[in-house]
Parts: C-alpha cells; structure tokens; sequence
C-alpha cells in the first residue's frame, strides 16, 4: 500500500544554467522548510506534476514522518519527461528506477525504460481517461476509472484486479492510496506506480478543462460581457 503525496510547484520563467538552477532549487527548499518547519525535500519543480510515495497508508506528510516513515519513491514531472526514483537507497539517496517521455503533439503515447528494457503506455481515446500498458514480458494491462473519477483499478488481460488507486478528494495535498492485491516484481511495480500518476494528472486535466468550460457556460448564461 502506498500514499501519495502532492509536492508544490516552482516555476523558472526563463532557461538558466544548471548551477543555477540547482541553486534556485536548494534555496528555496530552505525557505519552503522554514515556512512549514519541514526537513523533508520535496522532489518537484518547473511544470511538474509529480508526488511522492510512502509505504503504508497515512493522512499526511506528518503523521508519516511520527512514525519514521522515509518517502519509498518520488515521481518527477519536467515538460514532457517523467521519471520514477527510488528515494531511500545508498548511496546517493536515490536511483531513477523508471524514466518516461510523451511521444507526438496530442501525448497520448508515454515511451517508458528501465531495467535494460522498453515498453509504452497508451491512452484509450480522448473522451475516456483509460490508460493502458503492456510490461516488460508483453503482458497487457489497463487503468479505468470509475464513473465519478473517486477511484481507478489496474486490470490484467484476463480482467483479474492487480491493484487500485482510491483518490483523497478533501485533501489539500495527499493525492490518494493506491494498493496491490499480491507481491509483484520490482519492475512492475515501477509501472504500476508510473502508470498510476500518469492517470492521475489525466483525471486533474480533465476535471480543470470540465470546470473551465462550466464557468465559461456559466457566463454566458448570465449575459456574459457588458458591450
């Protein structure tokens, strides 16, 4: 079982070098832990839409951190690049695990490596929030939601349930639970948890565009602009 959590957003309004970029990162990292009293590092910058995972099942960074419970993973957002990264492994601290990138103007396709080896993720279509994947033995595996979005379920190609992601809706920053009925292999659990976020920020996307074009209809049915 694992928590995730959201991270905040930095946004960097021109291209700078990386040192300077490292520097702009740490900084404020040390304000953001003054602000908030935190010790933890936050994994997510630039335009990301990232998280970071905790093993167990906790309401916050918090009540995670009372128990001595260490992030077991983050996830990175940057453009079109996603990785997954191990946090807790020597001797740096962490190791990518997984890295992604979406192919084609519409980014319906993620290319996804690691572990020597190369697979893809596809979204269903552009109505349906569905994503679909095949692992690195060609097995295929799909993500589908539920009617009101509040939860989506990982099915095999027999329609067997690997695992399910319950969404936290009236929470600030703890994005849901996600569990795995049975053990599975350390490279499919990186998908698993890839795959899962990928889903994720589709459902955020949708809902944002729904909610715009709501308060848009919203408008003009009040008469919209004074001419």
């Amino acid at each position: 079982m694992f928590t995730t959590m959201n991270t905040s957003t930095l946004l960097v309004h021109e291209p700078i070098s990386d040192s300077l970029m490292a520097l702009v990162l740490l900084t404020c990292q040390l304000v953001y832990n003054t602000i908030n009293g935190r010790d933890m590092i936050t994994r997510e910058f630039l335009l990301a839409e990232g998280a970071i995972l905790y093993n167990g099942k906790f309401k916050s960074e918090s009540a995670a951190e009372k128990e001595g419970i260490e992030p077991a993973y983050a996830i990175e957002f940057v453009g079109r690049a996603l990785a997954l990264e191990h946090t807790s492994l020597p001797p740096n601290g962490e190791i990518t695990v997984l890295k992604g990138e979406f192919v084609g103007l519409t980014k319906k396709m993620v290319e996804l490596k690691g572990f020597n080896s190369t697979t893809t993720a596809k979204r269903a279509g552009w109505f349906y929030a569905g994503w679909s994947f095949e692992d690195f033995d060609n097995n295929t595996f799909k993500w589908r939601e539920t009617l009101l979005n509040t939860s989506w379920t990982l099915y095999d190609a027999k329609k067997k349930k690997v695992a399910k992601f319950d969404r936290a809706l009236f929470s600030i920053r703890r994005c849901g639970t996600l569990v795995v009925y049975e053990r599975v292999s350390d490279r499919m659990m990186a998908l698993i948890l890839l795959t899962c976020n990928i889903f994720h920020n589709t459902i955020k996307k949708q809902e944002k565009v729904s909610n715009s074009n709501s308060n848009d209809n919203d408008n003009d049915n009040n008469g919209g602009d004074d001419m």
